[in-house]
């Protein structure tokens, strides 16, 4: 956090980082994986970063997943944007804090409320037999 104390001003960061986290037990995990559940498992261990996965196995199965926790901002959650959206600085008035943690997920590191796994963006064995992963 940065103050100016003369000027009324400050800077504070938030990043999901800063909590303790467990990714080492992702790679635990899929160094011993032996298909897409097993994956899938090592996923929920992965909160730091919003990460795109790619997955594909022997027996055909492929997969894409978005893994992170994302929390929830209260000002989304309420279908508004209170300022500038959130992956730019934002005002710090409050409006936009992300929200405490009220519906806990499996293996949450971070003490606010995150997007379930199931709401985050994923794919698995796509019709067309491949998925794309588009910048916006």
């Amino acid at each position: 956090m940065q103050l100016d104390l003369a000027n009324s001003a400050a800077l504070s960061v938030q990043y999901t980082g800063l909590s303790a986290t467990y990714e080492l037990e992702t790679f635990l995990i899929w160094d011993r994986a032996r298909g897409l559940d097993e994956f899938r498992r090592g996923l929920q261990f992965f909160d730091v970063g919003s990460q795109n996965w790619a997955y594909a196995d022997t027996r055909g199965n492929i997969a894409y997943f978005t893994s992170a926790e994302m929390p929830v901002h209260e000002d989304l959650q309420g279908g508004t944007m209170a300022g500038l959206p959130p992956w730019f600085i934002r005002d710090g008035q409050g409006g936009n804090e992300w929200l405490p943690v009220q519906h806990p997920q499996p293996q949450q590191a971070i003490p606010y409320e995150i997007y379930p796994a199931d709401e985050m963006p994923h794919v698995v064995n796509p019709p067309a037999g491949w998925f794309v992963q588009r910048q916006q």
